[in-house]
């Protein structure tokens, strides 16, 4: 914004003072208390030299001068001049408040006489009602001065003429004299230097000594003031030739010999009062007259002008007269010329004349538009505002109105149009409203340009938050953008800034930084870049980037400006990063993973010298120069390491491992760097490479190189480049055993499918061959055979068994089993069962108990058993043991984890096993036996029950040394209950001779026969489970499947005692099944038959595997109904 300067040639006198207050200027106040200073020691040097009060007070002329140059301002260097003054002339043993009272009364007579000298307008002595002011303010501005001096000089007991009145008189006299004589010549002088009549000055003052000579020389001896008359002649002179200049200074002039006729003549106060009250005539005379004068000189002049200017007006008029002919024609080419059309409008607003040029707006000639409506052809959005506008202007005659509207072209177009009309229906030589109407299209669009630019800027700056500001020194005037209301959250309607509050914003430290940075810039042009704390009007602590310079007008400081931006997501955002470089850091150095950080700038300029060269096959000039690879290596420095890089290459510390790259480096690890380069060369910025490395203990190691290369500007930056090589040892012996789990686990899959139809097929076999073996005499033919059938049912039965121990998870039957308790039994059987030519030695220990099935567990003893057996053919020691083991630390990939295990472990002192066999040792079906004589399954039985059971399988091993198996099982917890299934709650029966005779048939001891519904899919297994519960005595009635076993339970008319039914059936389950026969029947027991391992879930159920054979099955379900087992009848 700018500021209005007037001119120096518009201000030819002092300004009013403003009823404002005005600031002190120290410089004011010392130059009047100067000049009032010296005025008053001349006035009291005319005193000394005149005994008495001065006639002539020259102060009093300085102090009115002052106070209507400079206004109020100067009251204040009044008063101090005053008061040295008179501190001067005060007697020294004068009380000081003598002192101060007269200059109270000198103060208050200046500011009355500059009050009544600026009160209307600006003092001026260039006309008689500015010399009227002026001896207005001299005789009243006199009084308080006079009064109050007078009163004090009496109080304090000074010398004065005559008594307190007269005083009072020449005091009064003496400061309207110095008022009247002094202050005149005071205020001519830039007039007398505006003008450059200095001669005046000079010749009034020859003419007023002439006149003092004269006067001196007519009046013999000693002068008389009379003589004094002789120069008003001389001064009228003076202010008729020179005007009011020339009679200011002629008058002070004659004060000068009215001094000297005081000093050379003692008169008495009468006759000084006679030469003042002469004076303050003569200075008003001669004022006065010159002003006249002056006046009549300009009256004479302005005559002279305007009758030269009426004779030039008429030889004017002529000229004019002959030119306006001349200006109509040209009129009317500029019109028919003219970009702009003028349209003459009715009272109506019909057009009445048009000039050519709306042609070229409109498309349209006047004589198309001449009396038609001007509003026809106004677009409809604006024809109400010019509409508007028109009545406007036949309301106000002669006031121009503006509007800008669009009218459509005779093409279709829209053109904006923009005109000024005048109201001139009232002047005859129109009668018509005058249109000016210019084509404005241009001017809009640039202007919608504009607007969209600083739309945009704004918008810009809104999106990027950052709004501009700028500090005027002079004017201490600051001004905001738009966006910097925005940023501070206030609005420019509410909050106007101002310098001394503008640093409240910012947080006490970053006031004093503003503070400093913008005193640097004011004394040394330096601008400045901060970022800073920041609080708005609402609270929010922001983040504010300030830029500031200084511009210089004439090499004087000017203004401040600059921006300034919310950064504070930015700032955050560093501060983010900060915070994650140190989490880095501490990431960095406590990861688990090996972490390299590598600066491979010197890869990078040796692939830029491979490139220059040529090469743009990486990969083929490697494998054409090997060597390279390796001397690559040279060119990587390695920035930094991590204590698990330190750890996992058994390296000392940090500097032992950064030093020794290439001792790293193996003949794979070679191979695995060559494709790091190679990824590198294509760009690649994540690499994966696995390879094997040589510790600095040269132990080998597995590792997994996970290469990452920084991103820089869109470029991969090579000097930070991170490496995390993970140690894969251990888990590529994991995975191995994973895989031979896997393997197992499969395997396991299909000998459980195949177990489970297999014991279908050997429950029928033994079954019948049980029922055959008991209805034949023990000396019949068949009896051999059906002893053959029976042993190889006992044998598939036990096959199925192993096949199903390893393909389940869990046995149905684990319970808390004590392994020595478990060795201790097997003890009388292991001995016929690996011969003479082998020791048994059991060394049995108490051990807690383990969770698994007792059986599967004696499977193991005996597998383990049997296979030391056949690895000593000639004969050894096998040693079973039993004890417990802490494991504290994992030192092998075979050891199981750390804590307490229960171990069983079987030795042998045989051949030992090849190294060749040691891989496939516990794959299903693989074995070194003959044909024959070897199933495969009994190591992989071992390793399943050891595995279901949660414990793990080790062996130790060597040629020609034997081999020691250790099973490690977790020890049961004291809190693991265990109640086996109803059936599997006793000992197990003791399996009889083939030869030996059948035991005699069983017979239930019940009143009524229970009645049995036994589901079966199976034929064969349904018939002979039927005829052994028949014979036992229950009532039975067979079903199929699911479906036909509800068809039969629809039928009953009492209901069941026990549900016998398959588990696995086509269309519907066992469990489905005694789930739809509990709906109708809630009390019924039942007894699952499956050839898989199942699990009992409620009271009222049990659990059958098959094969069974028949007492198996009638103890079953006598069991689950709850009756005492019956006992073999009497036969």
């Amino acid at each position: 914004m700018s500021v209005p300067v007037r001119p120096a040639a518009e201000v030819p006198h002092p300004p009013r003072p403003r009823p404002v207050p005005v600031r002190p200027e120290v410089g004011v106040w010392l130059a009047v208390g100067c000049a009032y200073v010296l005025a008053g020691l001349v006035g009291l040097g005319l005193a000394a030299l005149s005994p008495g009060v001065s006639v002539l007070w020259p102060p009093s002329g300085v102090a009115l001068a002052a106070l209507v140059r400079f206004g109020w301002r100067a009251l204040p260097g009044v008063a101090v001049g005053a008061l040295v003054v008179n501190l001067i002339n005060a007697r020294p043993d004068a009380p000081l408040w003598g002192a101060f009272g007269i200059t109270a009364g000198n103060v208050a007579g200046a500011a009355l006489g500059g009050w009544l000298a600026t009160r209307g307008r600006p003092l001026r002595l260039d006309h008689l009602g500015g010399v009227g002011v002026l001896v207005l303010a001299a005789v009243l501005g006199s009084v308080p001065a006079a009064l109050l001096g007078a009163a004090f000089v009496a109080a304090v007991g000074g010398d004065a003429p005559g008594d307190l009145l007269m005083t009072a008189v020449v005091w009064w006299t003496g400061d309207m004299a110095g008022v009247l004589l002094v202050a005149p010549l005071l205020l001519w002088p830039p007039v007398v230097a505006q003008d450059g009549s200095r001669g005046a000055v000079a010749w009034a003052g020859l003419l007023a000594s002439a006149a003092f000579a004269a006067g001196f020389a007519l009046t013999p001896g000693v002068p008389d003031p009379a003589s004094l008359m002789a120069c008003l002649p001389v001064v009228a002179i003076a202010a008729a030739r020179y005007g009011p200049r020339g009679a200011a200074v002629a008058n002070f002039v004659t004060a000068a010999v009215v001094v000297a006729l005081l000093v050379a003549d003692h008169k008495v106060m009468g006759e000084r009062l006679a030469l003042v009250g002469f004076l303050a005539v003569s200075a008003v005379t001669a004022l006065c007259l010159g002003i006249v004068t002056a006046e009549r000189d300009a009256a004479e002049a302005a005559l002279s002008a305007d009758i030269a200017a009426r004779v030039a007006a008429e030889a004017q008029k002529a000229r004019a007269e002959a030119a306006l002919a001349a200006d109509r024609s040209r009129f009317a080419t500029l019109l028919a010329h003219s970009h702009d059309a003028l349209v003459v409008m009715t009272r109506e607003g019909r057009t009445a004349y048009v000039t050519d040029a709306i042609t070229e707006m409109s498309g349209r000639t006047p004589a198309e538009l001449t009396g038609r409506s001007t509003f026809e052809n106004v677009h409809p959005d604006d024809r109400t505002l010019v509409q508007l506008t028109f009545a406007d202007t036949l309301a106000h005659p002669g006031l121009p109105t503006k509007a800008e509207f669009r009218i459509r072209r005779t093409d279709g177009r829209w053109v904006w149009l923009e005109a000024l009309a005048t109201n001139h229906l009232d002047n005859p030589a129109v009668a018509g409203v005058v249109v000016n109407i210019r084509d404005v299209t241009d001017r809009r669009e640039v202007e919608a340009q504009f607007r969209e630019t600083r739309a945009l800027l704004e918008a810009t700056a809104g999106l990027a938050r950052i709004g501009g500001w700028e500090y005027h020194l002079a004017e201490d005037r600051i001004t905001w953008s738009q966006q910097t209301y925005r940023i501070h959250e206030l609005s420019p309607f509410e909050y106007a800034p101002h310098p001394s509050r503008s640093l409240d914003f910012y947080a006490p430290e970053g006031r004093e930084v503003m503070r400093e940075m913008g005193a640097r810039a004011a004394a040394t042009g330096e601008g400045w870049d901060v970022v800073l704390p920041f609080v708005t009007a609402r609270g929010n602590k922001l983040w504010v980037h300030v830029i500031g310079q200084l511009e210089t007008r004439g090499g004087k400081p000017h203004r401040l400006y600059g921006t300034i931006q919310d950064v504070t997501e930015r700032v955050e955002a560093e501060r983010a990063v900060e915070r994650s470089e140190d989490r880095y850091r501490n990431l960095f150095e406590a990861a688990p993973v090996a972490i390299w950080e590598e600066d491979m700038t010197g890869v990078a300029d040796w692939f830029g010298e491979l490139r220059a060269a040529g090469v743009t096959d990486l990969a083929a000039h490697l494998a054409a120069h090997p060597h390279l690879a390796a001397a690559a290596i040279g060119r990587i420095r390695v920035r930094n390491v991590n204590q698990a890089a330190v750890a996992m290459n058994r390296a000392a510390d940090k500097a032992e491992l950064m030093a020794s790259l290439p001792k790293l480096i193996g003949p794979e690890t070679g191979a695995a760097f060559a494709r790091e380069l190679i990824g590198l060369w294509n760009g690649d910025r994540a690499l994966r490479i696995e390879t094997r490395a040589v510790r600095l203990t040269g132990e080998p190691a597995d590792i997994v190189l996970h290469v990452g290369v920084p991103n820089a500007g869109g470029r991969p930056d090579l000097s930070r480049v991170v490496v995390l090589a993970v140690d894969v040892t251990d888990q590529k012996r994991l995975e191995e055993q994973f895989r031979q789990a896997q393997k197992l686990e499969a395997v396991a899959r299909l000998a459980g499918g195949i177990a489970h139809d297999f014991n279908n097929l050997l429950t029928v076999i033994n079954g019948f061959s049980e029922l055959l073996a008991a209805e034949t005499p023990p000396g019949s033919p068949l009896r051999p055979l059906v002893t053959h059938i029976q042993s190889a049912g006992a044998r598939g039965a036990d096959l199925t068994r192993q096949l199903l121990a390893f393909s389940r998870k869990q046995s149905p039957t684990a319970g808390p089993v004590d392994l020595a308790a478990v060795v201790e039994s097997l003890r009388p059987l292991l001995a016929p069962l690996i011969g003479e030519e082998v020791t048994l030695v059991t060394r049995v220990a108490a051990v807690p108990k383990v969770l698994a099935d007792r059986g599967q567990m004696e499977s193991v003893v005996m597998n383990l058993c049997v296979n030391a057996r056949d690895a000593m053919p000639a004969g050894g020691t096998l040693t079973v043991e039993t004890g417990v083991a802490e494991v504290a630390e994992v030192q092998s990939p075979d050891d199981p984890p750390p804590g307490r295990w229960v171990v069983l472990s079987v030795s042998d002192t045989g051949t030992g096993i090849p190294e060749e066999v040691r891989p496939h040792l516990f794959e299903p079906f693989f074995t070194t036996k003959e044909l024959g004589k070897g199933t495969g399954l009994g190591l992989s039985t071992v390793y399943g029950i050891a595995a279901t059971a949660g414990g793990h399988i080790r062996f130790t091993t060597a040629t020609d040394c034997g081999t020691t198996f250790h099973i490690y099982l977790p020890a049961a917890g004291a809190a693991a209950g265990f109640f086996p299934p109803p059936g599997r709650d006793g000992p197990a029966r003791p399996r009889t001779a083939p030869d030996a005779p059948p035991p005699p048939p069983r017979v239930a001891a019940f009143a009524d026969a229970p009645l049995v519904l036994l589901v079966e899919d199976q034929p064969a297994i349904r018939e002979l489970s039927a005829r052994v519960l028949t014979e036992t005595g229950f009532e039975v009635l067979p079903a199929g499947d699911g479906i036909e076993a509800l068809s039969v339970l629809a039928d009953l008319s009492r209901p069941p005692a026990v549900l016998v039914t398959d588990v696995r059936m086509p269309n519907m389950t066992g469990r489905d099944l005694a789930d739809r026969v509990r709906l109708k029947h809630p009390e019924i027991k039942v007894l699952f038959i499956s050839g898989d391992t199942e699990e009992v879930s409620g009271p009222n159920e049990a659990f059958l595997a098959k094969p069974f054979n028949i007492d198996e099955l009638t103890d079953a379900v006598i069991a689950v109904l709850g009756a005492p087992v019956p006992q073999p009848a009497a036969g």
